[in-house]
Parts: C-alpha cells; sequence; structure tokens
C-alpha cells in the first residue's frame, strides 16, 4: 500500500513541478533584464566568525532603482563590492527580481521533478512487480 502512496504522490509531485516549468518559462520569455552591481555585503553573526551576504543595486528600463539582498552569505565572501550579475525581473513588479542564473530561476522545478520521478518510479515499479515478488 506505501508504494501505491509512493505512486500518486510521485504524480502529483511531477505534475506540479510541470505546472511550475510553464509558470517560470513564461516569466523568463515575457520578463526584462539588467545589470546589477554588489553595492555593499552585510555582515551577518555565524559561529564564532560572519557571513557575507552581497546587496545588489539594478535599474529597470524605466530608471527605477532597486537593491536586492542575495540570500545565500558565504564566509569569506565570494562577491566583492563591484563585482556584476544579470538580474530577470517582471516589468509589472521589478521589486521580485531574480539572478538570473540557473539553479535561481529552475531550483524548484527540478527539485519537485527529481522527487516526483523518483517517487513514480519507485511506485510503479512495486506496483507493477508486486505478483513477481511475492
Amino acid at each position: 500500500m506505501i508504494y501505491l502512496s509512493f505512486l500518486i504522490l510521485g504524480i502529483i509531485l511531477s505534475l506540479i513541478s510541470l505546472i511550475w516549468l510553464r509558470r517560470t518559462l513564461k516569466f523568463v520569455k515575457n520578463a526584462e533584464y539588467t545589470i546589477g552591481k554588489v553595492i555593499e555585503l552585510e555582515e551577518k553573526p555565524d559561529d564564532g566568525g560572519f557571513i557575507y551576504h552581497p546587496v545588489f543595486k539594478f535599474s529597470t528600463a524605466q530608471q527605477e532603482t532597486y537593491v536586492y539582498r542575495y540570500p545565500v552569505g558565504s564566509s569569506p565572501s565570494d562577491w566583492s563590492v563591484g563585482d556584476e550579475l544579470t538580474f530577470i525581473y517582471s516589468p509589472e513588479n521589478p521589486t521580485e527580481a531574480k539572478p538570473y542564473t540557473y539553479t535561481r530561476i529552475f531550483r524548484w522545478t527540478i527539485l519537485l521533478l527529481a522527487a516526483g520521478v523518483t517517487l513514480t518510479v519507485i511506485g510503479a515499479g512495486y506496483c507493477l512487480l508486486q505478483g513477481y515478488l511475492q
């Protein structure tokens, strides 16, 4: 019975990832691109030291300026003040800009699809072979 649950959950996760993929591709197709520059490195305390999060500043096509705080930090910093990164944003909502990297754009799609396909293969394999396994 648990493998039937794996099969159903796997199919659901796969469908959700495909819906998410469609939404992401639509966003990328309609988005605008800009270059952001690191304007500062925010220090956040960590076990016995600091983690540095880059803060980017970018401008839209309408010359509006926005600030983006990168959610991933490191110690030592992977970024320096003045470093550049391409951003992608919706013209209707530039405050939800994203770094234009493969993992930042498709992260959840990939994770959900990987989990969905894995569960589907395990569940379907067991359901198909359960007569031979007894």
